[in-house]
């Protein structure tokens, strides 16, 4: 089996790689792709004009947009050889641990809500009353 000499020599052979630590990115991320996403907007321009809705967007301050983000709790990645040039590497993971949910969201008029935090909870079967 390979050791650390291994592989620092073999890093050397090979000036165009170097040890990384990569992001973390879900499944469900790591499968969208160019081609999905300009499917996804020319069915909302369907959507639209189907609907008649197009006034709906003259207003800046109507279109707004959210987006969440959670930070993993406990979370260690392991460091993955990747090219010297590589400007994102990523590591598939699957969401099953906890994490700290950050939303934010804003509008094309410039205003914006403070973030959200949200925390993991235990479900209680107890009704909020």
């Amino acid at each position: 089996m390979p050791g650390w000499q291994w592989q620092r020599n073999f890093i050397k052979r090979h000036p165009d790689l170097v040890v990384r630590l990569p992001e973390s990115l879900g499944v469900v991320r790591a499968g969208v792709s160019k081609e999905k996403l300009a499917g996804w907007f020319e069915e909302c321009q369907r959507f639209i004009a189907k609907e008649k809705i197009q006034e709906a967007f003259a207003d800046p301050s109507c279109l707004n947009n959210f987006d969440e983000t959670g930070f993993p709790l406990g979370v260690k990645n392991k460091r993955v050889l990747a090219a010297k040039d590589a400007k994102d590497v990523f590591q598939q993971t699957l969401l099953t641990r906890h994490q700290i949910t950050v939303v934010g969201g804003c509008n094309a008029a410039g205003s914006f809500i403070p973030p959200i935090i949200i925390f993991p909870g235990i479900q209680s079967t107890k009704r909020i009353s």
